[in-house]
């Protein structure tokens, strides 16, 4: 039979065309490729995952251009002098983070009110980016581990932990 035919003297091992003495295990070139794909595989995941990402984070600077952190309200209130109209309003007022409540125009109160929205909005794609980077993360870590153990079972070096 000729090299590399499938046949040799070994079976269920395949010889190098030109090198009588040199087999593989089908297992073991099976893995090789199977670790190689499991490579590229990886490699499109992580462009598709990093794309989406960037994708997110765009949304988050375009969001957080005029998002202005506080919140906005109308209130009624008593003036305190015993009135017979009392309370009054309604007023127009806005509170930034760890500020007292201050009274506002209309004209602030309507600008104010799509700015904190869009801030609230902005806080929420944040959260949602920062998980996603850590899932991807995580999700990386696992894949090269089983990249290791591939590698390990083609006959590279012993798998750590």
């Amino acid at each position: 039979m000729a090299p590399g035919s499938g046949s040799s003297k070994r079976p269920g091992f395949i010889t190098l065309s030109g090198y009588p003495g040199a087999a593989i295990s089908p297992v073991r070139l099976a893995t090789a490729k199977a670790e190689k794909r499991a490579g590229e595989l990886l490699e499109e995941l992580e462009r598709a995952i990093e794309a989406e990402l960037a994708e997110a984070r765009a949304k988050l600077a375009k969001l957080m251009k005029g998002a202005v952190a506080g919140y906005v309200r109308r209130t009624y209130l008593k003036c305190g002098k015993g009135c017979h109209k009392c309370p009054h309003g309604p007023y127009s007022q806005f509170k930034e983070p760890g500020g007292n409540w201050r009274n506002i125009s209309e004209d602030e109160y309507a600008r104010l009110l799509v700015a904190t929205q869009r801030w609230r909005e902005a806080r929420r794609v944040e959260r949602q980016v920062e998980r996603a980077e850590r899932l991807w993360l995580r999700a990386r870590e696992l894949l090269d581990e089983v990249l290791g153990i591939l590698g390990t079972i083609n006959g590279g070096d012993e798998y750590e932990e």
